[in-house]
């Protein structure tokens, strides 16, 4: 199994793909700083805004990009950069009807 996200390789290939092999779904957090690579390796990614909402282009204001992920402890959206570094990561809380047992209080 494989993780695609979308970013940006140079000018001429503004729109390439990170291809990560998944190797096992971590607990591990996420931090700001963290690369979108070893995120990738230890996640089941979602869904992804560049599907969705355009792509990285250069010479455009788009700084950032979102890339849905779950783990072992939950799922997360994550914002990353062009140069494929954690920015953000916050928790994604799912709707009740999805939720698991342990999750509902």
């Amino acid at each position: 199994m494989y993780n695609i996200a979308q970013i940006p390789v140079s000018a001429d290939f503004p729109q390439g793909q990170i291809v990560m092999p998944l190797e096992k779904i971590s607990d591990k957090p996420i931090a700001r700083g963290d690369s979108l690579k070893d995120v990738l390796r230890e996640s089941v990614v979602k869904s992804e805004s560049t599907l969705s909402r355009g792509a990285f282009l250069f010479g455009l204001d788009t700084k950032w990009q979102t890339l849905n992920i779950t783990r072992k402890d939950g799922s997360y959206r994550i914002i990353f950069n062009k140069e494929g570094i954690i920015e953000h990561v916050e928790p994604v809380i799912p709707p009740e009807e999805h939720k698991t047992p342990s999750q509902i209080e």
